[in-house]
C-alpha cells in the first residue's frame, strides 16, 4: 500500500506544480499584454497629437527626435 500511496503523492505534487506553472504563465502573459497595450496606446496618443499639430499649422514640430 505504501508504493501506491507514494505514487499518488508524486502525481499530486506534479499536479500542484503544473497548476502553479500555468498560473505563472497566465500572470506573465497578462503582464506582457498590459505592457504591449500601454506601448500601443502611447504611440496612438503621439500620432493623435501630431495630427492636431498638423491641423493647427505646426508643420515643423519634431515629435520623435527627428531632424529639426
Amino acid at each position: 500500500m505504501t508504493s501506491e500511496h507514494d505514487f499518488m503523492g508524486q502525481i499530486n505534487r506534479n499536479v500542484r506544480h503544473n497548476i502553479l506553472l500555468c498560473l505563472l504563465a497566465l500572470l506573465t502573459s497578462i503582464l506582457v499584454d498590459i505592457l504591449t497595450a500601454r506601448w500601443i496606446v502611447q504611440l496612438i496618443l503621439k500620432l493623435n497629437q501630431s495630427e492636431k499639430d498638423l491641423t493647427q499649422g505646426n508643420w515643423h514640430t519634431p515629435r520623435y527626435g527627428g531632424a529639426q
